[in-house]
């Protein structure tokens, strides 16, 4: 605006340089010339600043104009429409950016228009997923902007947050140039908000998007908001449960991947739902021998065994049995029987939340639990046992208790499933090799209680148990009676181990 004045102070003295010489030609009279002052004009003078000229004591006052307006933000509107249109063949969002004339009507010629595109409905798909929308403010030149502004990218969410490929578009809101005087343009606040139920024309839920004038302080302009809906699909029909991978272990000699003396492949891959690895799916690692391992990756039947502490003068030989008993945890239990003990040795009782073995097991000097060395204890979690008894006339006939230390019960073992008896663990999870892989030298304990008719009258006194070399349950004998202990613990599943040279794990402390 400066330069504008000066640029009119220079033509008004012109203008009266000239005049001053007609009016000394009119006369015919010879000029002596004219004296010129030129001051600051006072702000009553000129509200906006100017200048007097002063002409042989003739006052001309020229004052500089008023400051132009400051630039208007663009203007944007959000236009959800049904059916074809643009790029889209299922209805979607239109959005519609220009630069305000100041009238709050688009200048001609900057309209730009952009479509987000409602996904088709898919077959029995899972729920549609809302657009992924940014903007990005930039300054200079990008685009048809050369003065910055905002770019607005939108594309499909494949479900995991990323865009699906060439879903992409991208549009610019271009800031206005800058007027006179003026304050810089302010991008527009554009705010998306999932909601589900019913909003809008949504009746499945989907992304709510407000758009509005900034104020300058991050605050939308008071009555500048428009608001649009981007909906979800219908509700598609449920999908199956996800699949537990398959992981299977395979020892190998020689050379294999990094391994030079042999050592474990751990296979693992997507289950197709039959037991079978999805086509693709497979990923293969290697554990090399003499180094240490995750006793997660260890195949089912592996045997464990810990060197810092013993039972009555031998080391326990842990078989892994089990994953996710608890969340993180594998499943181990005693390969063979460690000591022989009645269930109960204070007459007649078959719960398992306070019997006399239990006690042992977890809390007696001489017992299983107070064996362990410190090391071994430090990865011993704390299990909620359930226990139950096949008799719903008892009162209680099923409860949970905490334990470090238990033994399996019948549905555990893959016997006849029982409601509140644990869950079947997954070495004995095939009936075709549970009976076997149960079987041992001799009968050995279970803790699913049931009752024994005596004298015509069921009482709760005994128990299942596993019969030698069979496998098979049976049940009868007193709860006082000797029998074999199968201990059975749940530990992190990233304690490390390290295979030895006969195949069995040394579990390896920090």
């Amino acid at each position: 605006m400066q330069q504008s004045i000066f640029k009119g102070l220079i033509f008004a003295t012109m203008v009266l340089s000239m005049t001053f010489l007609a009016i000394s030609c009119d006369d015919g009279t010879a000029s002596s010339g004219s004296n010129v002052d030129m001051v600051s004009a006072t702000i009553e003078q000129c509200p906006h600043g100017g200048v007097v000229l002063t002409v042989d004591g003739v006052d001309e006052i020229i004052c500089n104009g008023a400051p132009g307006e400051n630039a208007t933000p663009p203007l944007v509107t959000a236009t959800p429409f049904e059916g074809a249109m643009g790029d889209c063949s299922d209805g979607g969002v239109m959005i519609v950016a220009c630069t305000d004339d100041g009238t709050g009507t688009c200048a001609e010629g900057t309209e730009t228009t952009t479509y987000v595109c409602n996904g088709e409905a898919g077959t029995n798909g899972t729920d549609a997923n809302s657009p992924i929308i940014t903007t990005t403010p930039f300054d200079g030149v990008e685009g048809d902007c050369t003065e910055g502004g905002l770019r607005i990218e939108a594309c499909t969410d494949d479900g995991f947050g990323v865009c699906v490929a060439g879903s992409e578009t991208t549009t610019y809101v271009c800031n206005g140039e800058a007027g006179t005087n003026g304050t810089d343009a302010l991008s527009p606040i554009i705010t998306t908000t999932p909601f589900t139920g019913v909003e809008g024309d949504c009746t499945e839920g989907g992304l709510r998007v407000v758009i509005c004038a900034d104020d300058g302080a991050g605050v939308c302009v008071t009555g500048s908001e428009t608001t649009t809906y981007v909906c979800n699909g219908e509700t598609g029909t449920d999908g199956t449960d996800a699949l537990t991978p398959i992981i299977t272990s395979t020892s190998f000699a020689g050379v294999e991947g990094d391994c030079t003396e042999g050592g474990l492949r751990i296979v693992i891959c997507a289950d197709d739902g039959t037991g079978v690895c999805v086509a693709g799916s497979e990923s293969i690692t290697h554990m090399c021998n003499y180094g240490p391992v995750p006793v997660k990756f260890l195949a089912l039947g592996a045997i464990v065994y810990d060197d810092t502490w013993n039972f009555d003068g031998n080391t326990i030989e842990w078989r892994v049995v089990h994953r996710a008993y608890l969340p993180e945890t594998v499943t181990l239990m005693s390969s063979g029987i460690v000591s022989l003990r009645g269930f109960h040795d204070g007459g007649w009782y078959n719960k398992w939340e306070a019997c006399t073995l239990r006690t042992w097991l977890n809390d007696d000097v001489t017992g299983v639990y107070e064996s362990f060395s410190d090391e071994f204890k430090s990865i011993v979690e704390l299990t909620p046992v359930d226990w139950a008894l096949d008799n719903p006339q008892s009162t209680p006939s099923s409860g949970t208790v905490d334990n470090y230390v238990f033994i399996p019960s019948r549905t555990e073992l893959g016997g006849t499933f029982l409601s509140s008896d644990g869950p079947v663990l997954d070495w004995f999870s095939d009936p075709t090799t549970a009976t076997e892989r149960r079987a041992g030298p001799d009968r050995y304990w279970t803790r699913t209680g049931t009752p024994t008719s005596y004298s015509g009258i069921l009482y709760d006194m005994s128990l299942f148990y596993v019969q030698p070399t069979t496998g098979l349950f049976s049940s009868g004998a007193w709860s006082s009676d000797l029998f074999g202990i199968l201990p059975v613990v749940n530990i992190n599943e990233d304690t490390l181990v390290v295979r030895q040279a006969d195949g069995r794990y040394l579990i390896s402390h920090p």
